[in-house]
């Protein structure tokens, strides 16, 4: 539905912050059945964020996360530098 601007009450876009969240976790080495009991959320909720994530980045795999985070990488990267 937002790819057709209609927008749904109640529900919220993810926020950076979650974002950031989820892709420290896949650094961290976690898989998303790990990642559900830590973020208490369903295996699909988690894949979806995962997909999200992905789109909204450009980034297309684990992998890419997990070098968008270490530090120094600049392309692509997820957190702005400080």
């Amino acid at each position: 539905m937002r790819e057709v601007g209609i927008t749904v009450p109640g529900r919220r876009l993810p926020t950076t912050g979650s974002e950031q969240l989820l892709a420290a976790l896949i650094a961290e080495g976690l898989t998303n059945r790990q990642i559900v009991t830590v973020l208490r959320l369903s295996e699909d909720a988690v894949a979806n964020r995962l997909s999200r994530l992905f789109a909204r980045t450009g980034l297309r795999s684990r992998t890419e996360v997990v070098m968008a985070e270490l530090p120094g990488w600049r392309a692509r990267r997820l957190a702005p530098e400080s």
